[in-house]
């Protein structure tokens, strides 16, 4: 009998132990500075999606210089360069790997930030005001890819991790902005002025911001890009864009203090820098196109002065600017392509031709995402 007691406080000893290790079993084996899926904060993915917009965080924006002012600038007359390694729009050279290079950063720095944003706020209703910005950034962001490439994924673009799409389908450019204009409609209609504030905004929240104000200034954004997207349409659809530009009218941004702009800073490579500033403000092979700035002069716009500059002697009268003929480059072996050979050449030299000022190039200039003009 005397064992038998043993055992069996033995037994109630291991019961009680048991029970007390169980009940506390969650707590002691919880890491406390872990990061578990209800600590997840919409807020910060939306400052992401928003920043990689700008391209300022990824390869010194090479999405954004090569491919907007390397190629897009270059054809519409707006900038021109001699150099042929990165600047080849003035000179309709056959530049596949630039011409491919914001596709490439695109689908993986601004479409998949966008699409786990919608996926990770979808059917949450604290979080519904957020999840409208997110459809109305994913147009914005569309709204560019398929403005450069035409037909692109769309529909099923970033849902490798949510529905195993690996290779999705590349949709039609009509049907991608039918689909932009009803995605953004109905996100504007969906903001509620009574729901969450987007702290992570980073278009147009302000400490104290009520939810009606914020929401009020992402309506005027979305009514705004879909004016955009419309006006897209007039020359392809043009009974579906005065249907749309109809139903924005008085909807839009009414000043520039509706603008929504990214404010950079001069921080580190590859965080909140300006992607404008080509690669530190050097600038040295880009120029502003001879076209550009003889329209200038010619109109007297006074904006001529904020723009350019001859950077040596940092002169900015618009009289002494000028601009680079577009399709030139320096030396080689026909001289009907040098630019040396002109008459017009400036007597200093290439840096004598009118750039860029540094107003727009500074790492810290801001980003104009949207803006009322």
């Amino acid at each position: 009998m005397k064992f038998k007691s043993i055992y069996l406080a033995a037994g109630a000893l291991i019961v009680l132990a048991y029970a007390s290790c169980k009940k506390d079993f969650l707590k002691k084996n919880t890491n406390p500075v872990t990061v578990a899926p209800t600590d997840y904060n919409p807020n910060f993915s939306l400052t992401t999606v928003q920043i990689m917009y700008t391209g300022s965080t990824t390869d010194f924006a090479g999405d954004n210089w090569q491919t907007e002012w390397g190629g897009i600038a270059g054809y519409i007359q707006h900038v021109a360069s001699t150099n042929t390694s990165y600047y080849y729009g003035d000179k309709y050279l056959l530049s596949t790997g630039n011409v491919g290079r914001y596709f490439e950063d695109a689908y993986s720095n601004q479409v998949q930030p966008v699409v786990d944003l919608l996926e990770l706020t979808a059917n949450k209703p604290q979080y519904n005001n957020i999840h409208q910005m997110a459809r109305i950034m994913r147009a914005l962001v569309f709204q560019r890819i398929t403005d450069m490439y035409g037909d692109v994924p769309y529909s099923q673009a970033g849902l490798g991790y949510y529905e195993r799409i690996y290779t999705p389908v590349y949709d039609k450019q009509q049907d991608i902005y039918a689909s932009m204009l009803k995605e953004v409609s109905q996100a504007i209609d969906s903001l509620n002025t009574n729901g969450d504030v987007a702290t992570g905004d980073m278009y147009y929240y302000t400490p104290g911001i009520t939810a009606a104000t914020q929401v009020a200034e992402w309506q005027k954004f979305g009514n705004s890009l879909l004016l955009r997207l419309a006006m897209r349409l007039t020359k392809v659809d043009p009974t579906t864009a005065k249907a749309w530009v109809a139903k924005v009218v008085g909807k839009t941004m009414t000043s520039n203090t509706d603008n929504a702009i990214v404010q950079h800073t001069v921080g580190p490579i590859q965080q909140n820098r300006d992607t404008w500033c080509i690669l530190g403000e050097d600038s040295t092979d880009l120029k502003l196109c001879k076209t550009y700035i003889d329209t200038l002069v010619k109109n007297k716009d006074p904006r001529i002065n904020i723009y350019s500059w001859i950077f040596p002697t940092r002169d900015t009268v618009a009289a002494d600017q000028i601009g680079l003929p577009p399709g030139y480059i320096v030396g080689g072996t026909n001289p009907d392509v040098d630019v040396t050979k002109l008459p017009s050449y400036p007597a200093g030299g290439l840096s004598y031709y009118s750039r860029l000022n540094d107003v727009i190039l500074s790492y810290s200039a801001p980003n104009l995402i949207l803006t009322y003009a």
